[in-house]
């Protein structure tokens, strides 16, 4: 039996948030080494995962261009977080917050949490096989 991709995508969210947290309350280097490992075995696994979710939600139809803007968004998203994170670091945001990632630890846990709350919330698809015609 199969486990379904979208099982595995909430797992994988679970996985994150659980090691931030893990990572936050501890805040050794033990932690950290071992939250990171789990966090990045998880990304690998949603980099393998994104296309057959792609397919399942979209179709074959299109399947080039919406795995693309789904790839370029994770890009995206990846490449203005860690920018963000940085001009926090440098207090370009608000100067009480120069020269800590805490604020960043902090937005990226908000933004996990609401990630899970919308892959819990997001529908399996169900679509419509046609019959050929004959």
């Amino acid at each position: 039996m199969a486990v379904p991709a979208a099982a595995v995508e909430n797992h994988g969210w679970t996985v994150t948030f659980v090691g931030l947290g893990i990572n936050l309350a501890l805040g050794t280097a033990f932690a950290t080494v071992a939250m990171t490992s789990l966090i990045g075995a998880n990304y690998g696994s949603n980099l393998s995962l994104f296309p057959s979710i792609t397919k399942d939600f979209y179709g074959l139809k299109n399947f080039g261009v919406n795995y693309g803007l789904v790839f370029t968004a994770w890009g995206i998203g990846g490449f203005m977080l860690a920018k963000f994170a940085g001009w926090v670091y440098d207090g370009r945001i608000v100067e009480a917050w120069k020269g800590s990632f805490t604020f960043a630890y902090y937005t990226s846990a908000a933004l996990l949490v609401v990630a899970a709350i919308l892959t819990l919330a997001l529908k399996a698809p169900h679509h419509k096989i046609e019959a050929a015609a004959e």
